[in-house]
């Protein structure tokens, strides 16, 4: 079965605008490893940097509902050339009770091998859990 995209969600006990602060605030993404770099509009570039500068990833926003969606796509570049890797997908579900569940997917451009798959898999669960952490720790 081919690996085209890869699904994860999780709860977090903080209201939406708040976990959407780790996107658009490099105060609070730091504390997940990195930061994004965009000025947050409908086909602007994005580039996520580690913490130490290097970046990482490269991209357009396809698509942005501040506090809510956040689509954007991923390039790699192969023997110089620029081409699409994925597309990543946030969606923040707001609930009455005061939390967020984060859905995260990744469609890739051409399906995955089994490793990658599964590093890319773990390495979802380790980005949102610190996500999480650095949301619910935050003073609002």
């Amino acid at each position: 079965m081919p690996n085209l995209f890869l699904e994860k969600s999780i709860e977090i006990a903080k209201p939406a605008i708040d976990v959407w602060q780790a996107f658009v605030n490099p105060s609070l993404s730091r504390k997940t490893g990195g930061e994004y770099v965009s000025d947050w509009s409908a086909g602007s570039p994005i580039t996520w940097k580690d913490a130490d500068g290097t970046a990482r990833m490269n991209g357009k926003i396809l698509k942005l509902e501040a506090g809510k969606l956040l689509k954007h796509n991923v390039f790699r570049d192969v023997d110089g050339a620029s081409t699409l890797s994925s597309v990543i997908t946030y969606e923040l579900r707001g609930r009455q009770d005061g939390k967020t569940t984060l859905l995260a997917r990744e469609s890739f451009a051409e399906p995955a091998e089994d490793k990658p798959f599964s590093e890319s898999a773990a390495a979802w669960d380790a980005r949102l859990e610190k996500l999480k952490d650095a949301v619910e720790s935050a003073v609002s």
